[in-house]
Parts: C-alpha cells; structure tokens; sequence
C-alpha cells in the first residue's frame, strides 16, 4: 500500500482491488461458456462501482490519444479499414476515422458516448463480428492481460481471419516482469486483480505464432525502432534467473526499455 495516499483515496484503492479480485476469481474460474457474458456483467459493474476507471482527465487522455496517433500514422497510410479491440472511450477510434475511410471499435462495455466516424462492436472476448478480411490494421492496447488465458489464442486467430493478406495485428500489453501492473501492485507481487495474466515477449511471440502471425517487436527509442526478436528473447532468460528483488530493480531501472511494455507488429501471413 502506497502510504502517502490520504487515508480516504488508500481506502477506495482498496475496495477497487477487493472488487477486482473477486471479478478475476469468478472469471479464472468460470467455463468457456459463461465467460462472454461475465465479461461483460463484470466490468459494466466494475465502471458503476468505480466511475474513475471510466474517466480520465481531459488533458492526459488528449496527450495520450496524439502519442498513439503518432505511433499510428505510419502503419494505417494507405490502408482502408482498422479495428480497435478494446476501444474502451473510443477515442482512438474517432480520432483514426480522420486517417482511414472504415473504422471499427469494439469492447465488452459500450462507450459512455458513442463519437461519429466509427462503427461499435459488441464483442465477448473472443469472437469478431466481422467478415473474413475485413480490415487491413487491428490495433489491441492493453487488452491480452484482461483476457482469459484460455481466449487468448481464440482471440488472435479471430483478429488474424478478419485481417486481409499482409494486414497488420499492433499489441500493447504490459510485461510481466515488471509488474504486476494492475490494481494489484500495491498490494501482492503478482497481478491478483483483473490483470488475469502479463506475459513476456516470448509468451506473447509463442501466442502469436500460434494464430498464424509473424512477429516483430519494438524497442523504446528515439521513437520506437525495430529489434530482433531473440534479442528480447536474451534479455527475458537472464532475467527470469535472478532473484526477484534483483529482477524487480533491473525492470523498473537499468532494463526498463525491454521490459516494461511490449510492443508487438504482427503480420498476417
């Protein structure tokens, strides 16, 4: 627990992760067919029971909308049609509407407001409602760690058919050895909220193959420029055979760059 909060912000921050851990309980344990629907029934009452989550200052959601933007640009020029999975405000959405003719966002929870230039898609967590090759990019942010291990896989192979031939999958997801990076971080060195699994660059490469990609990852730097995949690969191995707090230090120090965000590009074949 953080002690410099006010004792009345340590006290919501706790109700949230005992919120969170009871969601993740039911949805680690849940069978495949319920989880569509908790999915859903969960995080429409995790948004009622903590309406922070839903809302963000103005400012830092602006900033944080131009930096994807930027990272964007490049990958959707010429392109005609982009998914976002996990859209979340739909924001993003929106503001590549102004980049690519057909958009579409898609999330377990509708937008509080639903923004013009995109079309929105209910979505279970595992199934795509769209057509085989439907869209040149999908872009997935912060959406695999919140996924059932189990429906990872199902997911990638849904966003690889919808893509077209040479179409592109980008993935942000938290790494794993720096985390835990949900709720959970003040409190347990592993994520125990709604985090269900972070995984490492070579977890996630694996997932990926699976489904049909090919993969590059993204190192931090200047921008963010293209490193070779066994490199990532190196770094995770050493790591994972040092102690914890030696670990835990190198992630959020010297190693951050490779181990606090994934960035993965992943092409249909």
């Amino acid at each position: 627990m953080p002690f410099h909060l006010p004792a009345t912000e340590a006290d919501a921050l706790r109700r949230q992760y005992e919120l969170e851990r009871a969601f993740a309980a039911q949805l680690r344990e849940a069978p495949a067919a319920e989880r569509p629907r908790l999915y859903r029934d969960l995080y429409a009452e995790l948004f009622r029971s903590v309406p922070g989550l839903a809302r963000k200052d103005a400012e830092t959601r602006r900033r944080s909308i131009r930096s994807q933007i930027a990272f964007l640009r490049p990958l959707v020029r010429g392109r005609s049609g982009f998914l976002d999975i996990g859209c979340g405000d739909g924001e993003l959405a929106a503001a590549v509407a102004d980049l690519v003719p057909d958009v579409y966002a898609m999330d377990v929870v509708p937008p509080a407001v639903e923004a013009a230039g995109y079309r929105f898609l209910a979505f279970d967590g595992r199934r795509i409602p769209l057509p085989d090759g439907a869209v040149d990019v999908a872009h997935s942010s912060q959406v695999l760690e919140h996924v059932h291990p189990d429906d990872v896989l199902p997911q990638l192979r849904e966003a690889h058919r919808v893509l077209r031939p040479r179409g592109i999958l980008v993935c942000t997801t938290p790494h794993r050895f720096s985390g835990p990076h949900d709720v959970s971080r003040f409190f347990d060195d592993e994520p125990t909220g709604l985090h269900l699994h972070e995984y490492t660059v070579g977890e996630a490469e694996r997932l990926f193959r699976a489904a049909g990609f090919r993969c590059r990852a993204l190192f931090p730097f200047r921008g963010y420029r293209r490193l070779p995949l066994p490199v990532f690969r190196a770094v995770e191995g050493a790591m994972a055979r040092l102690p914890r707090g030696l670990r835990a230090g190198l992630a959020h120090g010297a190693l951050r760059r490779f181990v606090h965000m994934i960035r993965l590009v992943a092409v249909r074949h």
